[in-house]
């Protein structure tokens, strides 16, 4: 999903997700696996653009970089 809107993640950003998958596999049931990972993505989005909005001088590679700290 990261890919096909353009964004690059790295390993330890991989990682956090996989284990948020893990955390929640209980409820993914409830709430369905493609809403889940969808919620995900969007509050990573949602992260990224407050930390965005602190930097002076955001880069195209900013722009396009999930960190750990945009995940949950």
């Amino acid at each position: 999903m990261c890919q096909d809107n353009g964004y690059i993640i790295d390993h330890q950003v991989i990682e956090k997700g996989l284990n948020l998958l893990l955390e929640f596999q209980s409820k993914i049931g409830e709430l369905g696996n493609s809403r889940f990972v969808r919620n995900i993505f969007d509050r990573c989005i949602a992260n990224q653009c407050n930390r965005l909005a602190a930097l002076p001088n955001p880069t195209k590679e900013d722009l396009i970089t999930f960190q750990i700290k945009d995940v949950i």
